[in-house]
This record gives structure tokens, C-alpha cells and sequence, in this order.
């Protein structure tokens, strides 16, 4: 797949990650325009979480560029599709704000060095992710309805965390992860999209899991 040097910005509350799928409603007419322009050209853009405490719309550095794979046009004028996150990138400068944002663009390739310390922070990611499912926060277990089996019983949490284990890519991993158990926390979610390096981004999200473990037990919610 070519990747294009700029790209057109939507800015969202919301984080997408390489790999992940983000269903969603066109109707601003900036908007419209941008995904008409997309949809003519390479079907892409990218989605930026709005950088906090920004008093204007203002988006975070590190974004996920995404790829149109459906897009449906309503007789209202809005749509409604599904863009797919493609790689991390960082907006490098704005080229114009009008009629949309539209970005140079740096891509970030992650780093794919498997090691001792990526296996052992692997392995606290899943074991932290497991408490935090026995603490009772919602399981996505639609998503893994096939690898999972029944969605009730006492081992539908070992069978979700046995399908997390078999992810083949600590990094992608690590997304997956952040994706299924920080839905509420997209702060969090974009610390570990800034988390290029695999390495770096398990470590991010063991603190991040870590704290949210010792939160909950300080609430009651122990395993």
C-alpha cells in the first residue's frame, strides 16, 4: 500500500489504533467535503484525538492515519462509514485549515525487536489485564465470540485472556489491549499510541493497567 506525504485531519474525542476499525457519521460539511475528497482520491485520512486542555480545536501530534473500507452517502447528505486505522503517524505542519484540515505527515514505523524484556512485559500485560477483567469491568467479548465460545461461566475470562495470549505481535498486542480496557480513558489510549517502540508502549500500558488494578482494589474491587 502507498502512503500518502499529507493528510486530511478529523478531530475526535476518540483514539484509533493500527488495526482497529472506527465506525462512523459524516455530517459536518467540512466533514463532507473531506471524506468527498478521500473518497476521490487515496481513501484516506487520519483521526487525532483532541490534544487536552486545548481551549480550540487543536489536535494531538501523534495520530493514526486510517483507510475508508466502506462508505455509505444517507439522502440527507450525511454518511456513514467504516475507516480502518492504517499506522501511527505525526502531523509534521499544517497545510491548510480550509475547507478541512490537511497535515504533512510523518510516518512512525514500530520497532518489531522482540527481546527478554518485551516477552516478560508481554507476559505482565496479560497478567494485569486479567485482573482487571476478575475486577468486573466489561469484557468486549462480542469481538471474540469465535475464540472465546459461550460468553457465560466461570472460564470465559481464562478463555479472553488465553486469546490475548496467542496475539502473535507484542506490539499489536499492547494496541489490542489498550483498545478492549481503556474504552474510557482515550488519554490513556494516546500515551500508548505516542508509544512507538514496543518496549516502550508495554511499559506505558503496564503502568497504566497497574494503576488502574490498585485503583480498584482500593475501592473494594478485588479479583
Amino acid at each position: 500500500m502507498q502512503l500518502p506525504a499529507r493528510t486530511s485531519v478529523m478531530i475526535l474525542n476518540t483514539v484509533l489504533f493500527p488495526g482497529a476499525v472506527l465506525p462512523l457519521r459524516i455530517f459536518e460539511m467540512r466533514y463532507r467535503a473531506m471524506l468527498s475528497a478521500a473518497l476521490a482520491g487515496d481513501r484516506m485520512f487520519a483521526i487525532a484525538l483532541q490534544r487536552p486542555g486545548a481551549r480550540s480545536e487543536s489536535p494531538c501530534p501523534v495520530a493514526c492515519l486510517g483507510l475508508i473500507r466502506a462508505a455509505v452517502e444517507n439522502p440527507d447528505g450525511t454518511s456513514n462509514l467504516i475507516l480502518q486505522g492504517v499506522v501511527r503517524i505525526r502531523l509534521a505542519g499544517i497545510i491548510h485549515y480550509k475547507p478541512f484540515r490537511q497535515y504533512r505527515m510523518e510516518l512512525l514505523a514500530p520497532d518489531p525487536k522482540e527481546s527478554l524484556v518485551v516477552d516478560a512485559l508481554r507476559s505482565r500485560v496479560l497478567e494485569l489485564a486479567e485482573a482487571r477483567a476478575r475486577q468486573g469491568i466489561p469484557l468486549p467479548l462480542d469481538a471474540f465470540k469465535k475464540a472465546v465460545g459461550e460468553i457465560d461461566g466461570p472460564k470465559t475470562i481464562d478463555r479472553f485472556i488465553e486469546s490475548l495470549a496467542q496475539w502473535p505481535d507484542a506490539g499489536q498486542l499492547a494496541d489490542l489491549i489498550a483498545r478492549l480496557f481503556l474504552q474510557d480513558n482515550p488519554r490513556a489510549q494516546q500515551s500508548v499510541l505516542e508509544a512507538i517502540a514496543t518496549e516502550r508502549r508495554l511499559k506505558q500500558l503496564v503502568q497504566i493497567l497497574m494503576g488502574e488494578v490498585v485503583s480498584a482494589q482500593s475501592k473494594g474491587q478485588n479479583p
